[in-house]
């Protein structure tokens, strides 16, 4: 999975139109404007003067080029074009553009063959480069989830994400699939290779199905063999056929005790003796493809690249679970995020008034899960439906987080017909225990056929 990287939202105030621009001054921004109130043509080149309305004069009244990156038609109302700081003053007094919203961008193989298994066997793929190089412009990204709606796709698979969260309605990714999601559309992302530490999830958005990361039943492996005959197993997509089986000397790239040179960041190996041998590099600073161009264009045969202590015995062959609702259900949980008015209606792609919703607790959200930050004690209630067989009766079981006493009511659900509905509340109290910062369990419902488990994650606050 790759991760890309986006700068924090540019705050504006005062600012006028810049009639002299340096290529240097210029930013990619994405910007977010509200759907005008008149009706206006579906049609692609209506929406891109509308879009185009927004510019300062100096780039709407361009002939000779197309001003706009991108003018977005599925996934998000908004464009992206090239700017500088004050064409984004200036755009931001004009009626229209949605306050707060401008997010600038952060500027196999022959291996591993054999047949895919695990989809649908008449499953149709249709694949969008948005990636070109170590970097992932998020204009690439929304363009090609705006391509995929366009082309009428029936699931979104993306393995992309953020490095933090933001608010959702700062994440073009949450954003673009609620959309989607509107649509009909499956959306399933990512949910980032950090960890183990706690609270290290991206693309946490409820609207969209996050998988994380998981082994897998095969191995492209690469045998590091040392002169002790000693071997240990990696990976790498990376296996030339002609790579001689000699031994070679190893260095260790950190030997001069430079921090830059351990984790093989680009310049770090200069003057250092690595011509034909072996360099053991730290992960870390920079991505692991960079490292090997670094080690390749210092002389180095090879390079064994190795785990810091908080990425364990996790491992990268390079080329060198919660379904949702409607989104209209997710209207009343934004409100009750604290969000505004403008930043919910940037995510729903429509005017919202939270004050003529009736917002829930964040913990209320009917999701198959339980999100609990445990101070005093909490209630929150879940509807499920019955899509299984009439005359079905569930009974729970409890297998409460280490601290939390989970009391459910009530204990027995009884199901006369498909499509039935049934609600069950669920109430977390501390107990006297000894506990860490965070605590895990689940509830389950038990049939004479069936097993359906919600999980539970404690947050003491």
């Amino acid at each position: 999975m790759l991760t890309c990287s986006k700068i924090p939202v540019v705050e504006g105030a005062e600012g006028i139109e810049s009639e002299k621009t340096s290529a240097s001054g210029l930013k990619t921004y994405i910007v977010h404007v509200k759907k005008p109130e008149a009706s206006l043509s579906t049609l692609r080149e209506d929406q891109k003067a509308y879009h185009r309305s927004f510019l300062p004069f100096r780039l709407a009244s361009l002939e000779t080029e197309e001003p706009l990156l991108y003018s977005y038609q599925n996934v998000v109302s908004g464009f992206a074009a090239r700017l500088t700081d004050a064409d984004i003053d200036f755009m931001r007094k004009k009626d229209g553009t949605a306050a707060g919203v401008f997010v600038k961008n952060a500027e196999v193989l022959g291996d591993a063959a054999g047949t895919a298994v695990g989809m649908a066997p008449y499953a149709h793929l249709s694949i969008y480069k948005v990636c070109f190089g170590p970097d992932c412009p998020e204009s690439d990204i929304i363009a090609g989830l705006d391509a995929a709606v366009a082309d009428g796709v029936d699931v979104i698979s993306i393995s992309l994400g953020e490095e933090e969260n933001v608010p959702f309605f700062q994440d073009n990714i949450a954003i673009a699939s609620f959309a989607a999601v509107q649509k009909g559309i499956f959306v399933s992302c990512a949910t980032g290779n950090s960890g183990p530490i706690n609270g290290t999830a991206t693309n946490v958005a409820p609207w969209v199905l996050t998988v994380g990361a998981s082994t897998t039943d095969r191995k492209i492996k690469a045998t590091a063999k040392l002169g002790n005959q000693k071997e240990f197993d990696g990976e790498s997509l990376f296996q030339p056929i002609n790579f001689p089986s000699t031994l070679a000397p190893l260095v260790y790239a950190g030997a001069n005790d430079k921090q830059d040179s351990k984790v093989c960041v680009n310049g770090s190996l200069e003057g250092m003796d690595v011509k034909g041998k072996v360099v053991l590099c730290e992960r870390g600073v920079s991505n692991r493809i960079e490292k090997g161009q670094v080690v390749k264009d210092a002389g180095g045969a090879a390079m064994i690249l190795m785990n810091q202590e908080e990425q364990g015995f996790s491992l990268d062959a390079d080329a060198h679970v919660l379904p949702a609702t409607q989104p209209d259900d997710y209207i009343p949980y934004l409100c009750g995020l604290g969000y505004s008015d403008e930043q919910v209606a940037i995510i729903a792609h429509r005017p919202i008034k939270c004050s003529r919703k009736s917002s829930i607790l964040e913990g209320q959200l009917n999701y198959p899960s339980f999100v609990v930050n445990l101070g005093s004690s909490k209630t929150f209630t879940r509807t499920v439906t019955n899509v299984g067989e009439p005359y079905t009766s569930y009974t729970v079981a409890v297998a409460a987080p280490k601290g939390v006493a989970v009391t459910v009511s009530p204990n027995k659900i009884n199901f006369t017909r498909m499509n039935e509905k049934a609600t069950y509340s669920v109430m977390f109290s501390r107990k006297n225990e000894e506990v860490g910062e965070y605590s895990q369990g689940y509830i389950t419902w038990v049939s004479t056929k069936y097993m359906v488990r919600s999980v539970i994650s404690v947050n003491f606050k």
